[in-house]
């Protein structure tokens, strides 16, 4: 569909927001594929030329948050936006390995949003990156703005607004070999280069009005939200910065008036150093009033908004919290990738947040299984005396909560540590992504996980963050969850889970894991019992994304004047299901094998099998569970 959006300035008391309103009549809703859920619900369309607002392109047709994504929303002590109603272009997720064309077309988003932008476009950085086609951007710009008027000059206040935010000064070699510095005045004279060219004047005769800031340091917090907005219709969020893997996300509707409200809090703090129309600096500018469009089919999808970082009112945590809330309710796994857990700023080199540590082994205690990929374990260090402390940290939250020595050693091989890896020719060795998967829900954005990206205990500076946490739940959007698995977890655990680094507590690749086996049959001589202790052996290295471990073992049981072997084999996968194989061998005689299947609950397994026959026409019924102590 094609949705159309009037951008209304605010008056001058009003609390720095400026919305846009969207009128939609059946005949557009009717093209608009707010159906498109995989249990779709019925929904009575409005009437011909029915006034829809921005809340209800999707005819009010809205799914219910799931456990994760309604703990996110309702954590104590925020505000977080929700966005029932999303746009989802084509494509909406970048994973950029630098193996296809992904990095190639994220770059030509944004320049193509430029382009089109009617009333505003926002840009938030860390760095300025001079390969989105700023330059052509503009002039193109420039130049639909005059063909829309029609008349030259273009009135003032008619002039779309674009602005762009970095939080930090990035100094890089050209092609030339040659050191450039960009701050905000290399910045501004390098964008605006064309259109200097073109009107052979300067920026009053420009069909636009341009701004560049600068947040005042990281002292302060520095900005570290990568965001590009059009016209409060069209946002990426992205971690894309350096010349690693990175990830973004495209979405339309609410989400991007959500991350507008982010952009112009961040943009109005005090001590921004700001250069081009000063008057569009230090403040929330008045856009023009212009028809804005986004060709995109909406559908319903709840969108969380996150944010965090320091600002002038004081430190907002509300990404932080949501991220706690939302460990606290997962049911079933944990999925991240992330720089690093530790920082590498001096004074922060090798210290992580106990608090994210704390709440993974809430979760672990809980039978959650988590999977962290390390995407740069160069420049954030993951050393021995790192590694030592991480784990220790969990084992003392570990007996808080009351966990034996089995749970305990269990629990410290279900936090699968990897090291970002990716083996194929051309590919990026290390990651610079932030993505999280809490169970289905996932999240794409700029948060780092270390301190001052992060709430910890060590006094950091807070950077500015955001990202969207995207809500899925059985029958509602699966396959948006089912395409970030496919694209990002999956080929992204397959190539790094090799290397998980050893622990000194515990041999998470062969676990001695403490079970019994019994079983008993009926036979013509009486009934026939056997039992027998022994450790199973558990892997949790070698596994895929939804796997937790493998198990095998082997023993002997004595059962009336047989003496079998007995071998165990299965996988435990993370939503706690064993699906495994039991065989009885009498050596020399015959052999049986039974499906063995059970569950794995906050450490424990217990499973059973029926109709095993070591001993032909002698079925043997029994089971297999953890020997706790």
């Amino acid at each position: 569909m094609h949705v159309q959006s009037e951008i209304i300035p605010p008056k001058a008391d009003t609390s720095r927001r400026w919305v846009p309103v969207l009128l939609l009549s059946s005949q557009l809703l009717a093209g608009c594929d707010v159906t498109r859920v995989d249990e779709p619900p019925s929904v009575e369309q409005p009437g011909d030329a029915t006034p829809v607002a921005l809340s209800s392109p999707c005819g009010g047709v809205t799914v219910p948050l799931s456990p994760v994504g309604a703990a996110m929303r309702a954590a104590p002590n925020t505000s977080i936006p929700l966005a029932t109603c999303t746009g989802m272009p084509d494509p909406w997720l970048f994973n950029m390995d630098e193996l296809d064309t992904r990095l190639l077309r994220f770059a030509q988003t944004v320049h193509g949003q430029i382009d089109v932008t009617t009333s505003s476009f926002s840009h938030a950085s860390l760095y300025f990156h001079n390969n989105l086609g700023w330059q052509e951007g503009l002039l193109t710009l420039h130049r639909n703005v005059g063909q829309r008027w029609g008349s030259s000059p273009v009135p003032h206040a008619q002039k779309p607004i674009v602005r762009l935010y970095i939080g930090d000064v990035l100094e890089e070699l050209n092609n030339d070999g040659v050191k450039v510095r960009w701050d905000v005045e290399e910045i501004y004279p390098a964008i605006t280069a064309l259109l200097r060219q073109e009107t052979l004047a300067g920026p009053e005769t420009w069909n636009v009005r341009i701004a560049v800031g600068r947040s005042d340091g990281q002292l302060g917090g520095w900005n570290h939200s990568k965001l590009s907005i059009r016209d409060r219709i069209e946002v990426l969020a992205t971690s894309y910065e350096v010349p690693e893997h990175e990830m973004a996300i495209h979405l339309a509707g609410e989400p991007a008036q959500h991350a507008a409200d982010w952009f112009e809090t961040i943009w109005a703090e005090k001590n921004i150093k700001c250069v081009g129309d000063t008057t569009l600096c230090g403040t929330v500018p008045a856009a023009p009033s212009v028809a804005a469009t986004t060709p995109h089919p909406f559908r319903p999808v709840n969108v969380l908004a996150l944010s965090r970082g320091h600002l002038d009112s004081g430190v907002k945590l509300d990404a932080d919290r949501a991220l706690i809330a939302g460990m606290g309710a997962t049911q079933r796994s944990m999925f991240f990738i992330n720089p690093g857990l530790v920082g590498f700023h001096l004074g922060h080199q090798g210290v992580f947040s106990p608090i994210f540590f704390e709440h993974v082994a809430d979760a672990i205690a809980r039978g959650v299984d988590v999977k962290f990929v390390w995407g740069d374990a160069d420049e954030h260090r993951l050393g021995v005396e790192e590694w030592k402390r991480m784990q220790q940290n969990l084992i003392n939250r570990f007996a808080y909560r009351g966990l034996n020595g089995v749970q305990r050693d269990v629990g410290l091989c279900m936090f699968h540590m990897a090291a970002y890896t990716d083996t194929r020719s051309g590919a990026k060795p290390t990651s610079h992504a932030k993505f999280y998967m809490l169970d289905s829900g996932f999240y794409v954005g700029s948060q780092n996980l270390y301190p001052s990206g992060f709430i910890g205990v060590a006094p950091t500076p807070e950077l500015k963050e955001f990202g969207f946490f995207v809500d899925t739940a059985p029958g509602a959007n699966e396959h948006l969850a089912t395409e970030v698995i496919n694209r990002v977890v999956k080929p992204v655990w397959d190539f790094s889970r090799l290397t998980v680094p050893p622990s000194e507590f515990v041999s998470c690749g062969g676990l001695a894991y403490p079970v019994r086996v019994a079983g008993a049959a009926n036979t013509p001589m009486g009934r026939f019992t056997c039992a027998s202790d022994f450790n199973l052996t558990l892997d949790f290295q070698r596994v895929e994304y939804d796997q937790v471990a493998h198990a095998r073992g082997q023993t002997t049981c004595t059962s009336g004047p047989y003496t079998v072997i007995v071998g165990i084999t299965g996988t435990i996968d993370t939503k706690g299901i064993f699906t495994g194989e039991i065989a009885g061998n009498l050596p020399g005689l015959t052999a049986d094998t039974a499906p063995l299947t059970g569950t794995f609950v906050k450490g424990a397994l217990n499973a059973a099998f029926t109709g095993l026959e070591p001993v032909r026409g002698v079925p043997y019924d029994g089971s297999l569970s953890v020997r706790m102590p």
